[in-house]
């Protein structure tokens, strides 16, 4: 159904307009509800200089109905993963006891080549392009590859900070 009494910012008269009974039938059972009971693990991490090597494990994994091959990790986990263990080498590199200030990721790039279907032992390489401590901010631009044990691959770019 068409909510023809909404009017959008800028749109002409000739627009259609939907509203969310209409959206329903194309969304994302993942993005609306199966992300938020996905968890995830990191279950080991080893840090030699500017590398970082991790094994991640999916807790309660979401499988779509629309996915023939089951379940497949998702964009948004590797980057809240990827995330996690470029603060945590940061920290470590700074000598920091915990995380005391609030983080963020400020840009992210990913490549999603062919997608990663094991639940558990995801592999996590990961190589700190740069870091910086400038005016009492600390800054990572962080390189990572997401691989499972068949062909899975991500290739994900991070870079952001925290003030310290």
């Amino acid at each position: 159904m068409v909510a023809e009494n909404r009017k959008m910012i800028g749109a002409s008269s000739a627009a259609k307009q939907f509203c969310p009974n209409d959206l329903e039938p194309y969304q994302s059972a993942y993005l609306h509800g199966g992300k938020a009971k996905e968890q995830w693990c990191i279950q080991q991490v080893s840090i030699d200089g500017e590398i970082l090597q991790a094994m991640v494990d999916i807790l309660n994994p979401f499988s779509s109905s629309t996915d023939p091959g089951g379940f497949h990790l998702s964009v948004f986990s590797s980057q809240e993963f990827c995330t996690e263990l470029s603060l945590f080498w940061l920290f470590k590199k700074l000598e920091l006891p915990c995380k005391a200030q609030e983080a963020w990721m400020r840009e992210c790039r990913c490549s999603l080549r062919r997608p990663i279907r094991s639940r558990q032992n995801i592999r996590v390489d990961m190589k700190c392009k740069s870091f910086r401590v400038i005016g009492g901010m600390a800054y990572i631009h962080a390189r990572f590859t997401v691989r499972d044990s068949g062909d899975g691959l991500f290739l994900l770019e991070q870079r952001g900070g925290f003030r310290c």
